[in-house]
């Protein structure tokens, strides 16, 4: 159906919104401050602060990812769930499970690793376009690999929600 890749769309539009509006708002603020400066010292000063408010905002925003990080999987789930009502979800889900998601994406670590030396391998060996096709095979696996256990994490904390397909709402 239409609808479906519309609203997974909009979905991602509304998550990065979420996640990322904090930064927005201290570029809005922050940028016009540092171009009224026009001390050194102070300018020096005000650049330090804004440095230290964009690191702490992206933790912001990085934390906010990961409250979405299960909207995917329900929108998957559940396709007839408004995308408000899913972020609402995925926010529940997530609350105290942000830190085993951010461990598994890191157990991933390796096998990135891992294809960067076959990679640099075959560059070595065959050359820049074998090179290109070995990495490309192996991401795609990998993608797939990581994708599934990722769906499978949000199964496992959503197992005791089941889906009601036919209202279009979640359980929690």
């Amino acid at each position: 159906y239409i609808p479906y890749p519309f609203r997974a769309i909009w979905l991602q539009i509304c998550t990065t919104f979420y996640a990322f509006w904090p930064m927005l708002l201290a570029y809005v603020v922050a940028i016009p401050v540092l171009l009224t400066v026009s001390s050194p010292d102070i300018m020096l000063l005000t650049a330090i602060l804004f440095f230290i408010a964009v690191i702490a905002t992206l933790v912001f925003a990085i934390m906010r990812l990961y409250l979405m990080a299960a909207s995917d999987y329900l929108l998957a789930r559940n396709p007839n769930t408004s995308v408000p009502e899913i972020m609402r979800t995925s926010r529940t889900i997530m609350k105290g499970n942000r830190m085993n998601f951010f461990l598994l994406e890191l157990s991933f670590i390796g096998w990135n690793l891992l294809i960067a030396v076959l990679d640099s391998a075959v560059l070595t060996m065959a050359g820049y376009t074998l090179a290109n096709i070995c990495s490309m095979l192996l991401s795609l696996f990998l993608g797939v690999y990581m994708t599934t256990a990722k769906a499978a994490f949000v199964s496992d904390l959503t197992a005791d929600a089941p889906s009601d397909n036919a209202s279009g709402k979640m359980t929690e």
